[in-house]
């Protein structure tokens, strides 16, 4: 097993501010932090050096016609002896965007972006024809909306918290149909995490200022929605899980206070609305065990009799994030 990164409290109120400020904004982090600008880019570029944390863009896929489906597949005792090849496949698979190890290796979270649906069942079946004999069970479910309120491992509480969501933007339902240039920008953003626009300027062969042009032209489309920090906590101390929550309260009014409790409580850092049933994927990031166990005992208890089916899922290896295939 490879070392683990300690990161003290300075590390982490800088991570929590950047989370905060959605990007490598050095004035804005002094600001939130109180810590001089030097000693902020020091943390920051500590953190993203040791491949602790990723700079990545947040984008709404949907508006282009993609389907954003999330697997949860659990592994015999014979899967368990094929992992390594299971996880080359879907490391290189073109519709794999995100590919999480949980709980020894048993299961794996796969988030699948897909042209339609139909692509997205045949990545279904396309697992099950490849790996049949090595599946204890295979869910998936197609996701509605997101909301990422950034870690937080310090009970920070910010003035005017920023939050990344995408849900619906009143759109006429048609998929957008983009200019070649904004294109390859989005395949930019997506498959290659970065510090600042300069990087990104660099990499393209364009001016920082046409980085600013095209990005402002994606946001305004509602497709990138600014930048979220990724933590790869495997490589830390800290305890991540992720959480599987049905209810069987079909009201828009659950959905609204489960999301409002997720955005205030300082150790669940996202949650996922997924479509076809009531069922929510919230993520939990924490100092230790203890204070995970507590914030879902805590959880379990407010909506104590609005949850029906409650799973978790601890984080051992975060094996690929954000390639989406434009």
């Amino acid at each position: 097993m490879s070392k683990k990164v300690n990161l003290n409290d300075k590390h982490l109120i800088v991570l929590w501010a950047a989370c905060q400020c959605g990007g490598y904004f050095i004035d804005q982090i002094s600001e939130l932090t109180g810590l001089i600008d030097d000693t902020v880019r020091s943390l920051l570029d500590e953190m993203i050096e040791f491949g602790v944390i990723q700079r990545r863009a947040f984008l709404d896929v949907r508006r282009l016609g993609y389907v954003v489906t999330r697997y949860y597949l659990e592994l015999n005792q014979f899967g368990q002896s094929k992992r390594g090849l299971i996880l080359e496949f879907l490391k290189h698979h073109k519709s794999v965007s995100y590919l999480t190890a949980y709980n020894d290796g048993k299961t794996l979270q796969i988030g699948v972006v897909a042209d339609d649906h139909h692509e997205s069942r045949y990545v279904f079946e396309e697992m099950i024809d490849k790996f049949g004999e090595t599946i204890e069970s295979l869910e998936f479910h197609i996701m509605d909306e997101m909301h990422d309120f950034g870690v937080n491992l310090l009970g920070m509480k910010a003035k005017h918290p920023r939050v990344l969501s995408f849900k619906n933007h009143g759109s006429d339902g048609k998929c957008l149909r983009l200019r070649v240039k904004h294109r390859d920008m989005l395949s930019t953003l997506s498959g290659w995490h970065y510090k600042h626009k300069k990087e990104l300027a660099k990499k393209i062969g364009r001016t920082p200022s046409h980085v600013t042009t095209t990005t402002n032209a994606l946001k305004a489309l509602y497709i990138y929605l600014g930048d979220r920090f990724v933590m790869d906590t495997p490589k830390t101390n800290f305890h991540a899980k992720t959480l599987l929550v049905n209810s069987p309260n079909i009201c828009k009014s659950f959905q609204r206070r489960l999301i409002e409790y997720v955005e205030n409580e300082p150790a669940l850092h996202y949650i996922a609305v997924l479509m076809g049933e009531w069922r929510f994927e919230i993520g939990l990031t924490t100092k230790t065990e203890h204070e995970g166990n507590s914030a879902i005992d805590k959880l379990k208890s407010h909506f104590q009799n609005e949850i029906s089916e409650f799973s978790e899922f601890q984080m051992e290896d975060f094996v690929k994030v954000a390639q989406h295939p434009f």
